[in-house]
């Protein structure tokens, strides 16, 4: 397996589990869903060799998914990348509900709803609609 992995909230994690585990064992291969990113981007996520995986386009292959609780307890190697300073923070031993509260703060786009806006264009005028 590789050293990339993908973390989710604790109570997201809890969600897919508890979906695959009222499944029967012969049928929990077939758990399909998604996963969208901070930019509503949706990945796939699977339920491979009894782990959650998540697919990822830029390696163009299935990582982990990890919940909150578990990459606090996941021990650091020497062969273990830190791809982010959240990820170095986390790493570090900074609590992850802090870091992750810094980062929304910081990534916050001043959006309320979320939405991107939709635009109408005519020859004399542009409309948006939120």
């Amino acid at each position: 397996m590789s050293n990339h992995r993908v973390m989710i909230s604790d109570e997201e994690y809890n969600y897919h589990m508890k979906k695959i585990n009222s499944m029967k064992a012969s049928k929990r291969k077939n758990y399909k869903a998604t996963l969208r990113d901070k930019w509503g981007q949706k990945s796939k996520l699977r339920f491979i060799n009894n782990e959650l995986m998540n697919y990822d386009i830029h390696r163009q292959k299935y990582c982990a998914v990890m919940s909150q609780s578990q990459v606090a307890l996941y021990p650091t190697d020497n062969h273990d990348a830190i791809n982010s300073w959240v990820g170095a923070l986390v790493m570090g031993g900074a609590k992850i509900e802090d870091v992750l509260n810094m980062a929304m703060t910081i990534n916050h786009t001043g959006n309320a709803d979320g939405k991107a806006r939709t635009t109408k264009h005519t020859k004399n005028f542009t409309q948006h609609k939120a």
